[in-house]
């Protein structure tokens, strides 16, 4: 394409002293050289995206919103010649249908034409334009000769990020066969099932990579509860404190507590332990200390289980929440944790009231975890169904509506959450399942360019 004219008719204008608004000897100056050749600033406009839903008879809807692109900034990297969005635009979003609010350059700009190979055309930054495919825009120096080309992508999610799948790892496992499954654990690519096999102990281990061929072997002791603090794993036997290098080998530990545990979690700097007689904490799992509590007559004694969570407010805190039963009634405590050890907080009762439409259910079994900035409640309905919540004010308001009800799938089971937010479902009868946010498996390759 012969622009060449075009170029040597704005060098007058575009070597040029421009004079920002002032008084006096206030002023600012850019220097636009002939043969300067750079795109500087890029600033996505108004992208419309198609959402797909349903409408409350069920029926299949779709509408178009608008995502303001401020909002997905590109990053220019000059080095390769690259431009491209680091965050990529939401799951819908039309990419054949870009605008842009700055497009900024030290010459002309043209982009290639997706008809016409080897062909470019003028660029026109408010012009919707597709980028449904990587294009090549080059800027031409005022002297029409040099000239430099970037590829320019626009990423769009390829994949509902909010949305969650549960995918069948396995089924019906003959090495679940007669068990009486107690626990779950996910550390380090491996998953842990504890149960009770014709009345002995047993710890099943399998890859996450390979969840359908365990190896069965025999404990000296049963546990619930487990998980790892300074390198070794801790778990409840018999209400007993035990520890494991390897979590197949258990040893007892001996504290001086004297009532029995009930629920146990780490937190970053502390164990934290609910006994019959209150909560405790302890820096070794040794010696353990009893947490005060603001409502001693509403402590948990059965069906308890406890998480930790980053905390809502301060990067320095964190939250232990505990969900447990008492005289048959739910209910959900919660410890502020400073781990940084300049404040000492007491536990809080959270009362459910009237207000709260969406209190803690009334469970057979509990198991609670820390998941996606928010807490995960798995159990058993009275009729033996399981049944998840999620919690996302940490433990004060309950929703099954986020993540989907687990179907055909048998209860009693153990879960567990891995370091990729996969939440694993073992089931009585060997079915395994795993399953998370889309979101949660993302991963940014590139790094924002400021050069």
């Amino acid at each position: 394409m012969r622009l060449k004219s075009l170029y040597l008719s704005l060098i007058s204008l575009l070597m040029v002293v421009i004079a920002a608004c002032g008084s006096g000897d206030d002023y600012s100056v850019i220097t636009v050289s002939p043969t300067t050749c750079v795109i500087t600033s890029v600033e996505l406009g108004k992208i419309p995206r198609v959402i797909y839903t349903k409408t409350a008879e069920g029926k299949d809807s779709i509408y178009v919103v608008t995502v303001t692109g401020q909002y997905y900034p590109m990053s220019i990297d000059h080095y390769s010649e690259r431009i491209f969005n680091v965050d990529s635009l939401p799951y819908g979003c039309d990419a054949a249908k870009v605008t842009f609010t700055t497009l900024g350059s030290s010459g002309t700009l043209a982009i290639n034409s997706l008809s016409q190979q080897d062909v470019d055309t003028f660029f026109v930054a408010t012009d919707s334009t597709d980028f449904s495919k990587p294009r090549k825009v080059t800027v031409y120096a005022p002297n029409g000769v040099a000239k430099r080309t970037y590829e320019m992508e626009i990423r769009v999610h390829q994949e509902d990020g909010d949305k969650f799948v549960w995918h069948k790892q396995a089924e019906a496992s003959d090495a679940m066969a007669g068990l009486e499954l107690t626990a779950a654990y996910a550390n380090e690519g491996t998953l842990f099932v504890y149960g009770m096999e014709n009345g002995q102990p047993v710890a099943l281990t399998a890859l996450c990579s390979a969840p359908a061929e365990w190896t069965k072997s025999a404990m000296t002791v049963p546990v619930t509860a487990p998980t790892l603090y300074g390198g070794a794993f801790y778990a409840i036997s018999n209400g007993a404190l035990v520890q494991s290098n390897d979590g197949v080998v258990w040893e007892s530990v001996a504290t001086n507590l004297s009532s029995p545990l009930t629920a146990l979690v780490a937190g970053s700097t502390a164990l934290y332990a609910v006994a019959q007689d209150g909560f405790f904490i302890s820096a070794d799992g040794v010696t353990w200390t009893q947490q005060e509590a603001d409502e001693p007559d509403y402590l948990p004694t059965e069906i308890c289980s406890a998480a930790c969570l980053p905390s809502l407010t301060d990067n320095s805190f964190e939250d232990i929440i505990v969900v447990g039963s008492r005289n048959g009634i739910p209910v959900v405590w919660k410890l502020n944790v400073d781990t940084k050890g300049d404040y000492t907080h007491k536990w809080n009762y959270y009362p459910e009231t009237p207000l709260n439409p969406y209190p803690c259910p009334a469970l057979a079994t509990r198991q609670v975890y820390a998941y996606d900035g928010g807490t995960l409640l798995i159990g058993a309905k009275q009729d033996g169904s399981s049944v998840v919540y999620l919690s996302r004010d940490n433990g004060r308001t309950w929703k099954n509506n986020e993540i989907p009800q687990l179907e055909g799938v048998s209860a009693p089971v153990v879960t567990a959450v891995d370091a990729n937010h996969f939440i694993w479902i073992v089931s009585q009868d060997g079915q395994v399942m795993k399953g998370r946010f889309n979101r949660l498996g993302w991963v940014n390759q590139d790094r924002v360019f400021t050069e």
